[in-house]
């Protein structure tokens, strides 16, 4: 999964868990406040409807958190290589580390 800057709500491609294929909706891969800096940075993916929310494992539904934590991970670090960022710095931005 790479960064998507200049994001939008729907997209047509695959679902980057299971390759469905369709006109899936957006996940921001850091939510409530950090919406924004999601969009911003462009921790933004396009799961389809079941690897996003009809799954008992899907990003929202999993008690482990597993893809959530996965995604929380990854994300930051892509952020951190393309902004040339310290974890420390990836925090003050949105408000903690997930490394």
């Amino acid at each position: 999964m790479k960064l998507i800057k200049n994001a939008q709500n729907k997209l047509e491609t695959e679902c980057p868990f299971c390759g469905r294929h369709g006109v899936h909706a957006w996940h921001h891969c850091f939510g409530s406040s950090d919406k924004k800096h999601s969009e911003t940075y462009g921790a933004i993916i396009y799961p389809c409807t079941f690897c996003h929310t009809w799954d008992s494992k899907s990003i929202h539904k999993d008690p482990n958190q597993v893809k959530n934590k996965y995604l929380k991970e990854h994300f930051q670090q892509l952020i951190m290589e393309d902004q040339n960022w310290t974890a420390e710095e990836f925090a003050k931005v949105f408000r903690k580390s997930y490394l």
